[in-house]
Parts: structure tokens; C-alpha cells; sequence
């Protein structure tokens, strides 16, 4: 559907600045558990210099990195491809443009979508390979136009690539939409912006999805001069419209905030990165989250990691996936100086308001350099960590970090006296409103025994009463009847409160839309062995929604 262009005219910043004050992200004590380090990929022969995952991209189960080719130290440049067997990842090719020296080879950017992937790094251009069988061939190659930083980022969504060219123009900037038609690809597109000046570096971040492309002008005039701007592209057929211009709508001032030097788009939602944004301290960046409404482009949120570090250059690179977003800030505190070894942050969008769920870093020493390239989908986060020294010096890695769904139960429980385990069960869904209900149950429970729920803000492992305290105090206790029998067996016993009850009685103030529960039942047992009258459950971690 065609979308007209929405400007954000003087008279309604105003109106802006409170929505954008209003935004921030509601940052909640980080719940580690929910992601982790789930796989380290390498070459099969990593070698020193070649810092494999300068580049990464992620699609379902298969993973690409590149590497950058060096003459002088025998380091070739190439984009390797991973893919997932059985629990486990494994290289199944590693892919080079055809007459181009190896070491010559500079995969800076690439992109991933099925079986075509996008890479750019060579003197002759943007390369396209695509999947046939188990090889990976070149399909097509966009040659540079002189002296415009062609090739400076790149974005693939299905038959269509974008390749930014931010020098363009007097650095004013420009962007190129290539379109495939069968196996043959044409440039469809050069878009620029409305607004379009020397300086502005239009292009130096492309994203698109679909039909629609967001573009990162980190120079140009927002609120303020050279505060950044992120432009929002639209196709109807062949032809690309400029739909919106967002920005920091109360701005900062000078020198540049930056905003658009990374950007990612998906569905109604554009975030654009401020890495230079000094409100939270020098350099310490901000990210802004805009979102279409039928009105037009409003500001949903001003995300900033929960203790912002100066110089952190948060939100260099972003990565959105439907309500899940990876922020990464590049450089770190330590002592009282900066080293490169960065982290990202895993933030989750519940209605509007976004909460910071995780903040992911390399295990071990080895890595610093993590998160110069990020990429997210509905199950893990992929982040480039090309100086890791685990391979050799600045051998690299590409680093994927499993988030799991909500709810989702861990620990063990404590067996009984009749020798059965107790175990937790959820039905339904936590919200704060409407008519659906969400069960919380203790099944194999002991018959006709009374019980209660434990439940907190966050997950522990602790020795208690010969079993394991799986939620972490302070506690609230919600107490039960004897539990029902539900069948013969002798652990037949059923303990159970519906638990979006107490969410719509306002009885606990604490429990609100966007937090996280964790869970526990604990039973009254007369004859437990362990001598302390109770039996345990596992636990459940659960996300409260609207």
C-alpha cells in the first residue's frame, strides 16, 4: 500500500518532545539466564589475521562470517558459511568471488536471505552468490561507480539487494536498489533524500524489509544541524517514495549525536543507532526505536543500556526482529580505561515500552573485539568478534548467543516421600488484562497435601531443605488448598492457582505488564526422608504481558 511522506513539521515538536521524553526505555534488572552463549564458530584452520566475523549474517539455521584477505601475512578473504547439524554447527562452504585475488578480498559487509548471499569487499564490486546444490556461485556483480563509497553497507530482503554509497555527491550521499528477475539482476533504483546536502553521508546504513528501506543519514539536520536523520523508503511496484524523516525530535546539539549510523527496519518499526549521543555521558549513545501509526511516524522509545558507560558508543550497530532488538556498544569501561571488547544488549518489546532483557559478552579472555557486526531472528543473536584471539592473533570468531522463549521451566525438583518428583506446568499466558486465565500447577504432587507458590523477580540456585531454592528473595508466598487427586497413582496430586487472578486484583503492586516471574511450588510432606516436612518443584520463568 502506498504511504505518503510524513514530515515532522516545526509546530508539532512540541508535541514530540514530550512523547520522546516520555519513552525511554523502562530498563528492568537484567534476567541473564534467559540467554546464552550457545555456539563459538571458526574456520577449520583459523589463521592469525584474518578476523573471521567482521562480517555476519543470520538466516533460521545457517550462519554467515567473512573474513578480510591480507597479502603480506598469507590471509585469505572469503565468507565462510555455517550451518546447523543436529545440536551442534558445522562449515559447509567457504565462498570467494571468482578472479579476484583471495588476498585481495575484503568482505566488510555481507547479508544473508535463504539461498543468496551479499557481499562486498573486492575491487570489481558488490558480489551476489547464490546456492546451487552445495556450491555457492557468483550470480552478479555491481560494479562501483567512481568515488562514491560504493559498497559501504548492504541489505538483501528476498529478489531485491540495497547498497549504500555514502560518499556520493559531494558525501552527500546515495543509495542503489538492485532487483532480481529470475537469475538476472538490474538496478532498479538511486535514491537520495529530499533534503539531500554535502556532508550528510546519506547511506552510510541501509536496511530494508520488503517494501520498505530505511536509510541512516548520520550528518543531516534533524531538530538540530548535523544531529542525524533516518529516512523511511517505500515501493509501489518499481517506484520508491520517501515516506518520513525521523529523528531526535528535542536534539542535542553539537557536535553530531549520530543518529543513522546504524539502522534496522522491520514491519511499522525503524531503529536508528545515536553511537556520539552524549546525554548519558560522552559518547555513551542512545538508540531510538520510531514506529508508523495511521496518523503518521511517532517515537516509541530512547533506548540506553541499564548503567550507560561513557565512550560505550552505544547503538553503532542494531538488529530488529519483531519485538526482540540487539544493541551493541563497542567499547567498554575497564578501570579507568576503554578497551574494545564490547557488548550487546537484548531488549524485548512488550506493548510499546521496551525492557532490556540481557546483556551478552565473550566467555574467556579471548575476545576483544566482540560486536562489530550484529545480527538477530526469532532465536538467537549473532555478534562478529573478529579480533578474538582463541585461533590465533586476531583469528576471530562469530559468536551465537541463544535466547529462549517465555515461559519456559528450569532447575529440578525434590523428590517426595512416596519417591516421586513434583513438576511445574503452566497453561495459558500471564496478562494484566482481559478474560483469558494462566494456570500455574505442581503435578505429581502428594495427594490431599496443602502447598504454596514462591515466586520472585529472578532465578537462584541454592541448596534448601535437601532439594534446591530455584527463586531468588525476596519471595511472596501464595498459599494453596490440599492438592487434588487426579488420578490412582500414588504421587496423583494436583496443585494449581490461576495466577492472572492476582495480575487484575492489583492485590501485588509489583507484578506489572513487562516483568518477568519466576516461579516454585513448595508442599507440605510429613514423611519427607530429608527430615524437613516438604517436597519442591522445578520452576518456571514467565513474562507478564499486557
Amino acid at each position: 500500500m502506498f504511504r505518503r511522506a510524513v514530515l515532522v513539521p516545526l509546530t508539532a515538536l512540541a508535541a514530540w518532545v514530550c512523547a520522546a521524553e516520555a519513552a525511554s526505555a523502562q530498563l528492568l534488572p537484567v534476567d541473564a539466564v534467559t540467554v546464552e552463549e550457545e555456539a563459538r564458530l571458526v574456520g577449520p584452520d583459523p589463521f592469525p589475521i584474518a578476523q573471521l566475523g567482521y562480517g555476519v549474517a543470520l538466516d533460521g539455521d545457517r550462519v554467515a562470517a567473512s573474513t578480510l584477505g591480507y597479502d603480506d601475512v598469507g590471509a585469505e578473504g572469503a565468507i565462510h558459511v555455517f550451518e546447523r547439524e543436529g545440536d551442534g554447527w558445522v562449515q559447509t562452504a567457504r565462498v570467494q568471488a571468482p578472479g579476484v585475488d583471495p588476498y585481495e578480498q575484503q568482505y566488510f559487509v555481507i547479508d544473508l536471505d535463504g539461498d543468496t548471499l551479499l557481499g562486498a569487499g573486492t575491487s570489481q564490486g558488490v558480489h551476489v552468490f547464490q546456492l546451487r546444490g552445495s556450491t555457492w556461485v557468483e550470480q552478479a556483480v555491481f560494479g562501483y561507480p567512481p568515488g562514491e563509497g560504493f559498497g559501504w553497507c548492504v541489505s538483501l530482503s528476498g529478489d531485491t539487494a540495497v547498497v549504500g554509497a555514502s560518499f556520493a555527491d559531494d558525501d552527500a550521499g546515495a543509495v542503489y536498489v538492485f532487483r532480481r528477475s529470475g537469475t538476472t539482476w538490474s538496478q532498479e533504483a538511486r535514491l537520495t533524500a529530499s533534503d539531500a546536502s554535502p556532508g550528510d553521508r546519506f547511506g552510510l546504513a541501509v536496511s530494508i524489509d520488503g517494501e520498505r528501506l530505511a536509510v541512516g543519514a548520520p550528518h543531516g539536520d534533524g531538530a538540530e544541524p548535523d544531529t542525524g536523520v533516518a529516512y523511511v523508503f517505500d515501493r509501489t511496484g518499481t517506484v520508491w517514495s520517501e515516506n518520513a524523516r525521523l529523528f531526535n525530535p528535542y536534539g542535542r546539539g553539537s557536535p553530531s549525536d549520530e543518529l543513522g549510523w546504524a539502522v534496522s527496519a522491520q514491519g511499522d518499526s525503524v531503529v536508528a543507532g545515536a553511537p556520539a549521543c552524549d546525554k548519558h555521558g560522552p559518547n555513551a549513545g542512545a538508540a531510538y526505536v520510531f514506529r508508523e501509526e495511521a496518523t503518521g511516524w511517532v517515537l516509541e522509545a530512547e533506548l540506553y543500556p541499564l548503567a550507560p558507560s561513557p565512550a560505550a558508543v552505544y547503538g553503532e550497530y542494531v538488529a530488529l526482529h519483531g519485538d526482540r532488538l540487539a544493541v551493541v556498544a563497542p567499547q567498554q569501561a575497564v578501570g579507568n580505561s576503554f578497551a574494545e571488547r564490547g557488548e550487546a544488549y537484548l531488549l524485548e518489546r512488550v506493548g510499546h515500552v521496551w525492557h532490556q532483557r540481557a546483556v551478552l559478552t565473550a566467555s574467556g579472555d579471548s575476545s576483544n573485539g566482540l560486536g562489530s557486526a550484529v545480527d538477530i531472528d526469532e532465536r538467537h543473536v549473532l555478534l562478529g568478534d573478529p579480533s578474538n584471539d582463541a585461533g590465533g592473533i586476531e583469528a576471530g570468531a562469530a559468536l551465537l548467543y541463544g535466547h529462549r522463549t517465555m515461559p519456559r521451566t528450569y532447575g529440578a525438583g525434590k523428590p517426595s516421600s512416596l519417591d516421586c518428583t513434583p513438576f511445574l506446568e503452566v497453561v495459558g499466558r500471564a496478562r494484566v488484562a482481559g478474560d483469558g486465565a494462566f494456570h500455574v500447577l505442581a503435578r505429581d504432587a502428594l495427594p490431599a497435601e496443602p502447598g504454596f507458590l514462591l515466586y520472585g523477580g529472578a532465578a537462584l540456585d541454592r541448596p534448601f531443605h535437601g532439594g534446591t531454592l530455584c527463586v531468588k528473595p525476596p519471595l511472596t508466598r501464595w498459599a494453596a488448598g490440599p492438592a487434588a487427586a487426579s488420578g490412582p497413582l500414588p504421587c496423583s496430586g494436583e496443585l494449581s492457582l490461576e495466577f492472572n487472578a492476582r495480575l487484575r486484583s492489583g492485590a501485588d503492586p509489583a507484578l506489572t505488564a513487562g516483568c518477568t516471574v519466576h516461579a516454585q511450588w513448595i508442599q507440605r510432606d510429613p514423611a519427607d526422608p530429608a527430615g524437613f516436612g516438604d517436597s519442591l518443584t522445578d520452576a518456571v520463568a514467565f513474562l507478564v504481558l499486557p
